[in-house]
């Protein structure tokens, strides 16, 4: 294999990795709080698995966008110069994303959880909210960048 099928293939297993735990966590948070008040009173361990679920986003999130550039890489595309936009807009021609707007906002939010803390309830229930909301679009970004990877023999020496 060639390094930079080497980190696409790091990139897909640590992918899997946080994808599981992901999944496993999700449910200990319960029902949806509808609203601050209702996240503000939840259980200790919904509480911590909110925050375990945060961290997750974060890391899908930063698994996804190092993937999606190792794919590039691998296509031949140069990346100096691309944006989030571009790049989603690169895996929505791939068929790996439905949405590269919404991929943008989920980048734009990951790096507001990781350089910014909300005091307010309201703006960390929005926050909550938005990143629980996006593990489907995720779980399915990373699905289908997998299978473009096997279809395009992404791993395949000579590729």
């Amino acid at each position: 294999m060639t390094p930079e099928q080497d980190v696409l293939a790091d990139q897909l297993a640590a992918i899997a990795a946080v994808t599981t735990s992901a999944r496993q966590t999700l449910p200990l948070i319960g029902a949806m709080p509808l609203d601050d008040e209702a996240f503000a009173a939840m259980t200790p361990i919904q509480n911590m698995a909110a925050t375990a679920m945060l961290k997750q986003f974060e890391q899908l999130e930063g698994l996804l966008s190092g993937l999606f550039r190792a794919v590039l890489r691998l296509l031949g595309v140069r990346l100096k110069g691309l944006y989030a936009q571009d790049i989603g807009n690169r895996m929505a021609e791939l068929a790996i994303l439905d949405d590269a707007t919404r991929w943008v906002a989920i980048v734009k939010l990951r790096n507001e959880l990781v350089h910014e803390y909300p005091l307010g309830s309201s703006d960390r229930y929005d926050r909550f909210a938005t990143a629980h909301d996006a593990f489907p679009f995720l779980f399915d970004a990373a699905e289908r960048a997998a299978q473009v990877i096997a279809d395009r023999r992404l791993l395949e020496p000579g590729t």
